[in-house]
């Protein structure tokens, strides 16, 4: 395959990423109706889990101990973040969620600085303020303040941060597939052990919801993964970037598809919410397609 086959079909693959997984939200919206939020997270990851069971044994069994604290903090918050974002869709629209959602990309460098030093840059800064503009044009002008299921959404996208900057250190120690599996197990644990303690678990024998929770373990958390892997190996983390970005504009065209009518103000924030992520972003995918052809690098 021939270096620029290889970047589109990279690219394919990121963008597919992005397509799912902004399809996960108007799922997760409608799966609630049949279960409670831990319980439901327990479930997909709990599929997935058992589907990564067998390549995970390949494996050694010093590789997983030595990774296991890593993986417990990995999978402690995968299992908040998804927590926060699932109890915040039982109050609030996937389109408004998957915006909200999108503030990971902002407060990702924030983290990284309090943990590793490295001073957020000025196009982080000023998507940081667009991305705040997009919130505050969401909810009204700011009356009556956030909402609950706003806020918990906010701090899932914290948990993700967190989880992205734990990620990038622990992966320079331990094999991604150790991590990977790790990670998931502990996230389907921690959820349903978790669940009587917060909530009242619900988890009906519903066909739909099954057929649901198949698809957002098998597809949305197997599948995906995997095809972020194999995009990431064929493009540059620019192009990466970009796409991942539209993850909230595929969330809002498919809540249009399933019924939701997101109102102006809601549209005109979330244009504001992901103009920040691309000002944060763009600077980034500029510097990195520079260095890879000064580097001689794929594209």
């Amino acid at each position: 395959m021939s270096a620029r086959a290889g970047q589109w079909t990279g690219d394919l693959a990121l963008l597919a990423c992005a397509v799912g997984w902004g399809a996960t939200f108007p799922v997760v919206e409608s799966a609630l109706d049949h279960a409670s939020p831990l319980m439901l997270n327990g479930a997909r990851f709990l599929l997935a889990a058992v589907f990564l069971a067998r390549p995970a044994l390949r494996a050694a069994g010093a590789e997983h101990r030595a990774a296991l604290g890593w993986g417990l903090a990995l999978g402690a918050l995968l299992a908040l973040g998804y927590a926060l974002q699932t109890r915040g869709l039982e109050t609030i629209d996937p389109a408004r969620s998957a915006f909200l959602t999108a503030f990971y990309v902002l407060f990702t460098p924030l983290i990284d600085w309090l943990v590793r030093g490295p001073r957020p840059s000025a196009p982080v800064l000023g998507g940081a303020v667009l991305a705040l503009g997009g919130v505050f044009v969401m909810t009204g002008g700011g009356r009556g303040g956030l909402g609950t299921g706003d806020v918990l959404t906010l701090a899932c996208a914290v948990a993700f941060a967190a989880h992205i900057v734990c990620l990038g250190i622990a992966l320079r120690r331990h094999r991604a597939g150790v991590l990977l599996v790790q990670q998931i197990a502990i996230c389907a644990v921690l959820s349903l052990a978790c669940a009587p303690l917060v909530e009242r678990p619900r988890l009906e024998f519903d066909l739909l919801l099954w057929l649901q929770i198949a698809f957002l373990g098998l597809v949305a958390t197997d599948l995906l993964l995997w095809l972020q892997a194999f995009g990431q190996r064929r493009t540059s983390a620019g192009h990466a970037a970009v796409l991942f970005s539209s993850e909230p504009v595929w969330a809002a065209v498919f809540a249009v598809l399933a019924g939701s009518r997101p109102g102006g103000a809601e549209i005109a924030g979330g244009a504001l919410v992901l103009a920040g992520v691309l000002v944060a972003t763009l600077p980034r995918v500029a510097r990195g397609e520079r260095r890879a052809a000064r580097d001689g690098e794929p594209r």
